[in-house]
């Protein structure tokens, strides 16, 4: 498939720890990419960014190895610009298969309030996004839900939200 997108480096930097590795679903190893959405997830924990700064021609998941090619590509830059399905000499893999809805995932800010157990591991993709994105400290909000999937939003980034599954 022939993919035509702009990507903010900082948001494809930011959902790459979020990325499954040698996951049997294969669509849950890359990035789904659609107009204005960029998100990843290995299962326990997701990240989404809805921003108009992410343009793309189609909806497409890009692979673990696409991306990590990518990022060591772009160094610097502000956006990554794929043309006709390629960045810098690197061709796009796509993965087949359909991307899990994370909106229906994603609870809203509050709830019950119930202190929950989160594997530190995973809280670390937070706190690398958050630094991705240029938030200082690697600050990033965490409501607690208990035994339900914690909301995790950051300051100053209203277009990105994640969710991580408790430990319990």
């Amino acid at each position: 498939m022939t993919v035509n997108a702009t990507i903010p480096t900082k948001y494809l930097k930011a959902v790459a720890p979020f990325i499954a590795k040698n996951d049997y679903r294969e669509y849950l190893c890359g990035v789904h990419l659609a107009p204005g959405r960029l998100e990843a997830s290995d299962g326990p924990r997701a990240l989404r960014i809805l921003s108009d700064q992410i343009l793309s021609d189609s909806d497409v998941v890009l692979s673990w190895g696409t991306v990590t090619a990518m990022l060591r590509s772009a160094r610097k830059e502000q956006e990554i610009v794929i043309a006709s399905g390629t960045y810098c000499g690197v061709s796009m893999l796509t993965l087949e298969g359909k991307y899990p809805d994370i909106d229906r995932l994603l609870p809203e800010p509050g709830g019950p309030g119930k202190v929950g157990h989160y594997n530190p591991e995973l809280l670390l993709g937070f706190f690398l996004a958050a630094k991705a994105l240029g938030i200082r400290f690697g600050y990033h909000r965490l409501y607690q839900r208990g035994s339900e999937g914690a909301l995790v939003t950051f300051p100053g980034c209203p277009e990105v939200r994640g969710i991580v599954m408790p430990w319990d």
